[in-house]
């Protein structure tokens, strides 16, 4: 008789990233690995051990028993921060590529476009996408959302907190250490006790 095993526990990159890399992933293995059918319980009877028809047939019993544990989850509920209903103008919305007035600013007429292109999920809205006019390379594959991982938990059932709201002290600092990481992305590390602009940046 072959032990009971319990659901599957799907495990979230947050999850990963809050208990600890080490340890989330050493516990998660752990878990994934007492849970999952093993080859031999999966295949008692069938071709010999260790042959590749056997592991075939074990990846497969696998595989579908961590789908079935990933169907049965209750979709995540994703919140927003409220920072696109909050600022008519925009301000705080991805609006890369799109028509922008001289002070940076994005034409709110088509960021609604953008939207409901988006919302529409037609393939062909996407050629209609509305451009700025100096804008000199498009969007990076925007209808990438909508692909389907066949590997681990699907995208859109990844649970997220919302983002520091626009106006947040958390999203200032943020700000400042990608403004910091970005004019010292060419300082080595190595060189980090002793270059002049690391030193005046802290």
């Amino acid at each position: 008789m072959g032990q009971t095993s319990k659901p599957l526990k799907p495990v979230s990159r947050r999850f990963l990233l809050e208990t600890g890399a080490s340890i989330g992933f050493v516990a998660a293995t752990a878990d994934w690995a007492t849970t999952a059918p093993r080859p031999e319980a999966v295949n008692a009877g069938g071709p010999t051990s260790g042959s590749a028809s056997s592991r075939q047939s074990a990846v497969f019993q696998i595989r579908q028993a961590a789908a079935q544990a990933y169907l049965d989850e209750s979709p995540p509920v994703h919140t927003p921060n409220g920072d696109e209903t909050r600022y008519e103008d925009k301000r705080a919305s991805f609006s890369k590529t799109l028509p922008h007035n001289d002070d940076g600013e994005v034409d709110v007429d088509a960021f609604k476009v953008f939207v409901s292109i988006l919302g529409n999920v037609d393939a062909n809205g996407f050629e209609t996408i509305p451009r700025d006019r100096i804008d000199e390379v498009a969007l990076n594959d925007p209808q990438a959302t909508y692909a389907f991982d066949l590997v681990g938990l699907d995208s859109a059932a990844t649970a997220l907190d919302p983002p520091p709201t626009f106006s947040s002290a958390l999203m200032a600092s943020e700000m400042a250490e990608i403004y910091w990481l970005s004019l010292t992305r060419d300082v080595p590390f190595r060189h980090y006790e002793r270059d002049p602009l690391v030193s005046a940046l802290n």
